[in-house]
């Protein structure tokens, strides 16, 4: 809460409170949902530029594989709701879905060497940098790069 002293366009003082509640977090727990098996049900393939690089971003989507994995997974999440609902007077949850080793963006070429063009190349991105052109070598990799988006599937199973 504060007070607000103001002067309006006629010169006369205004006074006002303010009141606001700022979130302010407190706590922070996670907790992991073991699983036994996994299955990709990914249906898309990520389409490769295979003359040049394809900047690839990726998500990903987790699901339940069956009914009795669904019903573990909410049992253990209003169990975990519950141990901690009382450490405040509000409280926020969700999920987060970690995938180890997973990386959201990737660069791939169509070369089965794997090698990158050779303006590509580490030292030449140093140079460009250091030489105020770090603009100028961003614009022309994304002229040269292609883009694509891939979404990963798993079902996980109890």
């Amino acid at each position: 809460t504060r007070t607000v002293y103001e002067t309006d366009s006629q010169g006369r003082s205004v006074t006002r409170v303010e009141t606001y509640q700022e979130m302010v977090t407190t706590y922070v727990g996670s907790e992991a949902f073991e699983y036994t098996r996994w299955e990709d049900v990914t249906e898309d393939r990520i389409d490769i530029d295979q003359r040049g690089v394809t900047r690839v971003q990726l998500t990903k989507s987790i699901f339940c594989g069956d009914e009795r994995t669904q019903q573990l997974f909410d049992q253990q999440y209003e169990q975990f709701r519950d141990a901690h609902r009382h450490k405040d007077v509000h409280m926020s949850a969700g999920v987060a879905y970690d995938l180890p080793n997973f990386v959201e963006h990737l660069a791939a070429t169509g070369d089965p060497d794997a090698k990158a063009p050779g303006w590509m190349s580490t030292c030449n991105f140093l140079l460009c940098t250091c030489a105020g052109f770090s603009f100028p070598y961003r614009w022309i990799f994304n002229k040269k790069t292609s883009k694509r988006q891939f979404n990963l599937v798993k079902k996980i199973y109890k």
